[in-house]
């Protein structure tokens, strides 16, 4: 239902969409721009842009007349607190209730929203926040902000929730990682001959931990990679270089036991874990995602 407004609508006035419980209360609010006002022989139309979702509600002068509200989500090239605004007000849009429009302070529509969504639409918006989610939370850890990339390959979306587990605290299975090659230095024979004697925990801490997203490198920090069991390839040779005392610059190959691959967990969030306290990795929980060993 249209409703003329005290004054004349132009491009360019501050707007607001509005979505309103039965009895008309505000229930939640997205402020934007007026981008288009235009009002001809069949009804009017007018557009808004709020935070990366654009508008058009086209509205007949015939009052027994159904009035088509189109939009379009656009949050690439945006930082993530806005992108987060834009995807939640999609997500009202696909749903059931009344709204209304108001520019310059005044209101100038009121209607009703008819749901329209699918089981799939959902997942896909729901897969949409968390991914910026998992960028929220990287980017204010490593204290580097960037927009939305407008692409993000699926390499990259596991990198990135990896990222996300690690600054939240959690250690998680690098599915990357399947193999760490070593150069030695001459000195701990006695451990290393441990290592090598048997399939057993093996750990070393990493100084930085960088995952690149959309062209832009973050690093997480100092990080543990380890896994309660690994073995060495070639280890009779190595285990004869010890016999002999030469084994400075020999290299080594040390690959976690039944083809799984290292686990890691950043330096900072084992300061908070007690030694004897195990750290199960947690999931990446990412929808059409095999889960690593």
């Amino acid at each position: 239902m249209w409703r003329r407004g005290p004054q004349q609508i132009t491009a360019g006035t501050e707007a607001e969409f509005a979505f309103l419980a039965d009895d008309d209360a505000v229930t939640a609010s997205y402020r934007g721009e007026l981008t288009d006002f235009g009002e001809g022989t069949a009804g009017r139309t007018l557009a808004l842009t709020i935070d990366g979702v654009n508008l058009q509600l086209m509205m007949p002068h015939n009052p027994g007349a159904a009035s088509t509200l189109n939009y379009s989500l656009e949050i690439a090239g945006r930082d993530t607190g806005t992108a987060l605004r834009a995807i939640s007000l999609h997500r009202r849009l696909l749903e059931d209730g009344r709204f209304h429009v108001s520019v310059a302070g005044h209101v100038v529509c009121i209607g009703n929203l008819t749901e329209n969504t699918s089981d799939e639409a959902s997942r896909d918006l729901a897969d949409l926040r968390e991914l910026v989610l998992d960028l929220e939370a990287v980017q204010r850890h490593c204290e580097r902000y960037f927009p939305v990339p407008l692409e993000i390959p699926a390499r990259e979306r596991v990198l990135l929730r990896l990222a996300r587990r690690l600054v939240d605290g959690s250690s998680v299975i690098n599915p990357f990682a399947k193999s760490l090659r070593c150069t030695l230095n001459g000195t701990g024979a006695p451990v290393l001959r441990d290592l090598l004697g048997s399939a057993g925990l093996f750990q070393a801490t990493q100084p930085n931990c960088p995952v690149t997203i959309g062209g832009h490198t973050l690093d997480l920090g100092p990080v543990r990679i380890f896994h309660p069991r690994i073995t060495v390839d070639d280890a009779a040779k190595a285990l004869a270089a010890l016999d002999t005392g030469d084994f400075a610059g020999l290299e080594l190959t040390l690959r976690p036991a039944d083809g799984q691959c290292y686990r890691v967990i950043l330096d900072s969030a084992l300061e908070t874990i007690p030694p004897e306290q195990p750290v199960p990795p947690a999931p990446y929980a990412l929808d059409g995602y095999t889960e690593p060993a």
